[in-house]
């Protein structure tokens, strides 16, 4: 996380810093929500990365200064995460209200409850359905098929086709 660093001390109460920021944020367009217009880390062409801001050369994210600014509390080494409930989720929002400090596995978290990422399953077959999936590849079965009637992502079933997984089952 190369974004993740202490503020620098003059960027902490600085009035023109204040302005730049003050100055590219629309409060309109979507109500209880503060959206970025300014330059944004990650993705700067399509403009879909985090709001992020130049400071003596170095790239901070938005909502760290802005955390700051609202609670008097440096994130460091903290992430700063946000929720626009009831608002879709949107991540240029950089209203102090939707902001809360945590950690990397809040974040993920967050992510897996927003449905942004997946969780691997850790489903366990038992001896039937091992040799049933087996029997199945063998016989033409695709393995995104199997995977469906199984509920599982396909490299999980290649692993049990392959004895990546449940070895000792034939």
């Amino acid at each position: 996380m190369r974004h993740l660093r202490p503020l620098p001390e003059w960027a902490i109460d600085n009035n023109l810093m204040c302005q730049r920021i003050w100055d590219r944020i629309d409060y309109k367009s979507i109500p209880g929500c503060h959206i970025w217009t300014g330059a944004c880390a990650g993705s700067s062409l399509s403009n879909k990365g985090k709001p992020s801001i130049s400071i003596e050369g170095r790239v901070y994210h938005v909502s760290r200064i802005v955390y700051f600014w609202e609670h008097k509390i440096d994130p460091f080494p903290y992430l700063v995460l946000h929720n626009c409930f009831p608002n879709p989720d949107n991540p240029h929002c950089i209203n102090p209200a939707h902001l809360r400090l945590g950690d990397n596995s809040d974040n993920q978290l967050e992510k897996y409850r927003k449905g942004y990422i997946h969780i691997p399953s850790t489903k366990k077959f038992n001896d039937s359905q091992i040799k049933d999936i087996r029997l199945a590849h063998a016989n033409g079965e695709r393995v995104c098929i199997l995977a469906q009637k199984y509920g599982v992502s396909p490299s999980t079933i290649s692993a049990v086709i392959h004895y990546y997984n449940y070895k000792d089952v034939d």
